[in-house]
Formats: structure tokens, C-alpha cells, sequence
């Protein structure tokens, strides 16, 4: 028998609500258990209770509920007794919910996926900030320990090795999330070529000027290092497609299967489809190469060649050192926690 981990479980839950009429059971003894990797379906009419339990698991009961008995155990922690400002850092995060009403949650202007990331986008926002503090600590922290492992006569060469790691890295994330940025913006951009040759297909009537000028503002931030050059033939192309869309009548069109307006679509998507099928950069290793050769000309070596030549230069030139020193400082860290524990014990 297959062992699942159980992500959620669901003991005996009753829930009631205080009205003037008195109290009013809501959930009768309800118990289930939600799997890692499993889709669960609470099904029952209206009234029944679903739209109740689905909040008690995520911490936002009416102020007139009463939770009577039961247990929701979420990663082995009983929610129904967590605290608020706790619950904070599990709702949103861990646990979320989209209602019942989608006008409530779901702007109908804005693409769906868009809005599902948007949260993820600004929660990494933060995380990448305290990703960072935490960073500058720990590389601090290593600082310390290289300096007790080696002596005085080492601080000078130690602050210089977590200096330019530090750099360097600081250095290739941003090098690598400008390649991210543009990598996104051509895959909405795909999406957005995909809807439209679907309609075209299908001669429904389209907006088509709106549609082409929306690929148009995006196509502006896809050139990157690596990705999309501006003297390709991206440009030339998408100026071509506005052109043409352009000189047409009418708001709302069916632009005819085989039009010149189908053939540049199919032309720019081809183009970008070929370009994210390209190797990734190791932006690692990149970064260090580009710092101490701010003008060397990157982009015209192939990725694959590239990915083993700045690797190299990388462990030739600063990482074979660093983690050579860096390994001295953790051993030390360790040797110093372990006579600390022993002298606690004894």
C-alpha cells in the first residue's frame, strides 16, 4: 500500500453560528484527510456547509462562529488553535483560497495568470530582500570564522575573497534576472500570438489593432544578452505586422486565414520559439568573468562554449581559493560550537 503524507486532516469538526434565533449548526461532525499531491471535492448543495469548512481552514470565520470540537491539522500544527499574527505567515503563503464569486477576486480586464502570479511576484520581492540580508549575515558570519582560522595575517585577504564574491554575485542575479524578465515577456507573448491565431482560425471578430499594438509594447522588452538581439529580424517584423493592421477599417474584424496579418504572427512566433529553445547562460560564473572583463564581448560565443570557458576562469581565478579558505572557516565554526556544547554539558 502506497504511504501518502497527509497535508491536511480534518478530525470531527462542528462549527456553529450565533443569530438571533439562536445558535445554528453549520458542520456536523465533518472528518477527511487531503494527501500531498491529491485534488479533494467538497460536493453538496447550497447551504451545506462546504464554503464554511474551506474557511476554517484558512483562518477567516465569521465573528458570530462558534467552533465547537475538532482539529484541522495542517503539517502537523492544529490551525483552529494558531494565533493570528502567525497565521499571517501561513495565509497567502502556504494555505489560499479564491471565492466563490470570481468578480470579487478576479479582475475580468486583466489575463487570469497574470493576477494568479501577481502575489507570488510580490511575495518574492520580499523574500529576495530578506534573501539578501540574510546573504550579507551569513557571508559575514564565514568572514569571521576565515579570519579565526587563519590568523591576524589573514583579515586583509579574507575581506578582499568575500568582497568580490559578494560582487560577483550581486553582479550575475542581476544579470540573470534581466534574462528571466525578457524570457517571461516572450512567453506572454507566444500566449498572446496563440489566442490570436486561434480566433483568426476559428473567424471570430477581433479587436486586431488593439491586440497587435499589446505585442508590440511588449516586444520592446524582450532584447536581452543571450535571448533577443535588436538587429535581429524581430523588429522589422513586428513593424511590418502594425503596419499592415494598421491600414485596416473597422474596430472588430475576422482577418482571413493565409492574410499577411496570419503570416507575420506565424513568422515572430517561430522566431521566439527558436529563441527560447536556446542553452541557458551559467550566470554564476558568468557574473565573475564579466567583472573582471567589463568589455569582453560575451554574446558572440556560443552558450554551450561559453557556460565551459567563464566555469574555468571562475574556479582558476577565485573559487578554488575561496572555497579552499571558506572550508578552514567552517571547520573552525564547528570546532568552536562543539567546545561550547562540550563545555555546557559539562
Amino acid at each position: 500500500m502506497e504511504n501518502f503524507e497527509k497535508k491536511i486532516i480534518v478530525k470531527n469538526l462542528k462549527i456553529s453560528f450565533r443569530t438571533q434565533g439562536g445558535k445554528v449548526q453549520a458542520i456536523r461532525d465533518i472528518s477527511f484527510d487531503l494527501n500531498k499531491g491529491e485534488t479533494l471535492a467538497l460536493v453538496g448543495e447550497s447551504g451545506s456547509g462546504k464554503s464554511v469548512t474551506n474557511r476554517a481552514i484558512i483562518g477567516i470565520l465569521a465573528g458570530n462562529a462558534i467552533v465547537e470540537s475538532g482539529e484541522i491539522i495542517y503539517d502537523g500544527q492544529d490551525l483552529l488553535k494558531v494565533e493570528e499574527e502567525e497565521f499571517h505567515k501561513i495565509r497567502g503563503d502556504r494555505i489560499a483560497m479564491i471565492f466563490q464569486d470570481p468578480m470579487s477576486s478576479l479582475n475580468p480586464i486583466m489575463r487570469v495568470g497574470k493576477q494568479l502570479t501577481e502575489a507570488m511576484l510580490l511575495k518574492g520581492k520580499a523574500s529576495q530582500k530578506n534573501a539578501r540580508h540574510d546573504f550579507n549575515r551569513r557571508l559575514a558570519g564565514l568572514n569571521k570564522y576565515m579570519d579565526l582560522a587563519q590568523g591576524e595575517g589573514s583579515k586583509e585577504k579574507n575581506a578582499q575573497l568575500c568582497r568580490t564574491f559578494d560582487n560577483f554575485c550581486i553582479l550575475s542575479t542581476k544579470m540573470e534576472s534581466a534574462y528571466n524578465a525578457a524570457h517571461e515577456k516572450i512567453e506572454e507573448i507566444l500566449s498572446d500570438i496563440d489566442d490570436l491565431l486561434f480566433l483568426i482560425e476559428k473567424k471570430q471578430q477581433i479587436d486586431i489593432k488593439a491586440r497587435v499594438r499589446g505585442i508590440e509594447n511588449d516586444s520592446k522588452d524582450v532584447y536581452a544578452d543571450f535571448l533577443v538581439k535588436k538587429n535581429s529580424e524581430l523588429p522589422g517584423l513586428v513593424t511590418s505586422l502594425t503596419q499592415t493592421v494598421s491600414a485596416m477599417n473597422g474596430k472588430k474584424v475576422a482577418v482571413p486565414e493565409g492574410s499577411s496579418i496570419e503570416k507575420y504572427l506565424r513568422k515572430i512566433k517561430e522566431l521566439l520559439e527558436e529563441t527560447l529553445q536556446g542553452e541557458t547562460p551559467n550566470f554564476f560564473c558568468l557574473g565573475y568573468y564579466c567583472m573582471k572583463n567589463p568589455n569582453a564581448d560575451v554574446t558572440s560565443t556560443p552558450v554551450h562554449e561559453l557556460n565551459k570557458m567563464v566555469h574555468d576562469y571562475l574556479a582558476e581565478n577565485f573559487m578554488n581559493e575561496f572555497i579552499e579558505t571558506a572550508a578552514k572557516g567552517v571547520a573552525k565554526s564547528f570546532e568552536i560550537a562543539l567546545r561550547g556544547r562540550r563545555e555546557a554539558q559539562d
